[in-house]
C-alpha cells in the first residue's frame, strides 16, 4: 500500500508540475497562447500526460488500460473543464500573474484527475466512471489541509519503511 502510495504520489506530482510548465510555457505565447487555450490546443500538449499518468495509477492497482480506451475516457472529463480553459485563457491577458495562474489551474486540474483516478481505483470502482467519481467526491479528493498533513505524514512514514537504495531513488526523482 504505502509502496503504491509513493509511486502514485510521484507519477501525480510529476504530471502536474510538467503541465504547469507547459501551459505556463504555451501562456507566453502572445494572443496565440490565450486563443489556443480556448480552442483546446494547449490539450494537445496536456492530455497525453494525464492519460499516461492515469494508465501508470491502473498499473498500480493491477489494472492494464489502453490507449485509446483511455483518451476517449479523459475526452468527456476534459470537455468537462471547459469552462477552466476559458478561464485560464483569460487569466493569460495579464502578464505575468496570467502566466502563473494559467500554469496553477492546469496542475490543479492534473493533480484531481491523477488523485480521483488513484482513489476510485483504491476503492475498487472502474476508471470509465471517474468523471462521475470526481464529480460526486470533490470533498474527499479536495481534502482539507488537517487530512493533506495526515497524508503526508503518512507518505513520511512510508517512506522512512524504504530500503535506503530506494529512499536515495524517491529524493532523487522528488527533486528532479
Amino acid at each position: 500500500m504505502a509502496g503504491k502510495l509513493v509511486k502514485a504520489n510521484i507519477a501525480i506530482h510529476t504530471c502536474a508540475v510538467t503541465s504547469a510548465v507547459a501551459a505556463g510555457a504555451w501562456s507566453l505565447i502572445p494572443i496565440v497562447g490565450a486563443v489556443g487555450i480556448i480552442v483546446g490546443l494547449d490539450t494537445i500538449f496536456l492530455t497525453p500526460m494525464t492519460i499516461g499518468m492515469v494508465i501508470y495509477i491502473g498499473k498500480l492497482h493491477g489494472q492494464t488500460f489502453t490507449y485509446s480506451s483511455m483518451a476517449a475516457g479523459l475526452g468527456q472529463f476534459i470537455g468537462m473543464v471547459l469552462g477552466v480553459n476559458i478561464a485560464r485563457s483569460l487569466a493569460t491577458i495579464v502578464p505575468g500573474w496570467g502566466t502563473v495562474l494559467n500554469a496553477t489551474i492546469a496542475a490543479g486540474l492534473q493533480e484531481t484527475i491523477g488523485w480521483g483516478a488513484y482513489l476510485l481505483l483504491e476503492d475498487g470502482g472502474d476508471i470509465k466512471n471517474l468523471k462521475e467519481y470526481i464529480q460526486s467526491n470533490r470533498g474527499d479528493i479536495n481534502k482539507t489541509k488537517e487530512e493533506q498533513s495526515k497524508n503526508s505524514q503518512k507518505i513520511k512514514s512510508a517512506i522512512k519503511k524504504l530500503s535506503a537504495d530506494n529512499r536515495k531513488r524517491y529524493f532523487y526523482l522528488k527533486n528532479k
